[in-house]
């Protein structure tokens, strides 16, 4: 999500060398609560991305049982 520096890190965080080099480009322009935040975006970032996935899945699964529905109609009508 645009904005947010603990998405933005949570992100980046899976790679242990990155919150090193992360904090020493960003740490003169970052809130002292923005860099408290930090670790609370691993968390953050794991669970929207979840959600994301979880919601395509979902998504996926209905219109699969449109297309089964419009083929037993097909079949239906013949």
């Amino acid at each position: 999500m645009p904005g947010l520096a603990c998405y933005d890190f949570g992100d980046t965080i899976r790679f242990a060398a990155c919150t090193a080099g992360y904090l020493s480009e960003t740490a003169d322009i970052l809130t002292e609560k923005e860099i408290e935040s930090l670790p609370v975006g691993a968390a953050v970032i794991t669970l929207e991305l979840a959600r994301a996935q979880l919601a395509l899945y979902r998504d996926m699964q209905k219109h699969r049982e449109e297309r089964r529905e419009n083929v037993r109609n097909y079949k239906r009508d013949k």
